[in-house]
């Protein structure tokens, strides 16, 4: 796993997460002549500082060297298995460096995936699940969404509405959604399942006096605003079950195998491809 957060964090380095500065780099009526150069040559195809973001390449020159050859030896690394499985699934290679390793992580994750199939059996996944039981083992969690609004009238205008709702799944959704000050918003207001120690006083005292399915009669003030609390269900404290605790299994042992896939087909594929390094520390 830790070799795979390796490979992550050098995606990210390359394509980075700056895109506004990106699209600004080929917009035409950029004033800023970015020099771009050479790193190094994998077979026939040339590794540029394109893949770079704008920041990363005036920054470039400044890594120390060690820096450098680390970056440009990951680079080539992710060549030597991107040609693969283009290859591999028989697709077009894509000219656009960024889209060509996004489309190229993808394949990754799925070809490792494919020649690890017979792994994901519900009986491994089981022997994973008791090997690590005491991981699953979890306090008492409640099950919650909340509106948070800044005006404790409009609170409570939406508390008489949500009495008077036929539907309130439904209503609740749409108030969070639309008014709700808080990035839950985006889901309906939905926090999903947590201690109620991780949650101030007064919204933690809220939450353990309402019975499942119950939301807050009156708004609850806390130093973020006034909250509705709407308590869905109680998971008392035990082990999360295996059929709630498989996706995370399957999330974990599929990051162990892409991990394990990725370095045993480069130390395969390395010896047989043709690398050339072109970047000159001095110069660059």
């Amino acid at each position: 796993m830790k070799n795979y957060l390796i490979v992550l964090f050098y995606l990210i380095l390359f394509t980075g997460c700056d895109n506004k500065i990106y699209a600004s780099e080929e917009n035409t009526t950029l004033k800023t002549t970015i020099k771009h150069f050479n790193l190094a040559k994998v077979n026939n195809h040339l590794i540029t500082s394109n893949i770079l973001t704008k920041k990363k390449i005036k920054n470039f020159p400044k890594w120390h060297e060690e820096e450098k050859k680390r970056v440009v030896e990951s680079m080539v690394n992710h060549e030597i298995i991107l040609q693969y499985v283009f290859g591999k699934k028989n697709e077009k290679d894509i000219l656009n460096e960024r889209k060509r390793m996004s489309r190229g992580f993808a394949l990754i994750r799925e070809i490792a995936i494919e020649s690890a199939s017979s792994t994901f059996t519900d009986e491994n996944l089981m022997e994973i699940y008791e090997k690590n039981k005491k991981s699953y083992w979890h306090e008492k969690v409640y099950n919650t969404s909340h509106i948070l609004l800044k005006d404790e009238n409009q609170t409570k205008d939406f508390i008489v509405k949500l009495h008077k709702s036929n539907d309130l799944n439904r209503t609740f959704h749409t108030l969070a959604k639309e008014f709700s000050q808080d990035k839950s918003s985006v889901k309906g207001g939905y926090l999903g399942h947590f201690e109620s120690k991780v949650m101030v006083e007064p919204f933690k005292k809220a939450l353990e006096s309402l019975a499942e399915g119950e939301f807050s009669k009156y708004p609850v003030k806390t130093k973020f605003g006034y909250h509705i609390i709407w308590l869905h269900n109680i998971v008392e404290k035990g082990y999360i079950t295996f059929p709630n605790a498989k996706p995370e299994i399957v999330r974990n042992l599929k990051i162990e195998v892409i991990d394990k896939w990725y370095f045993s087909k480069l130390n395969e594929l390395k010896e047989k491809s043709t690398i050339v390094y072109l970047y000159d520390l001095n110069s660059t």
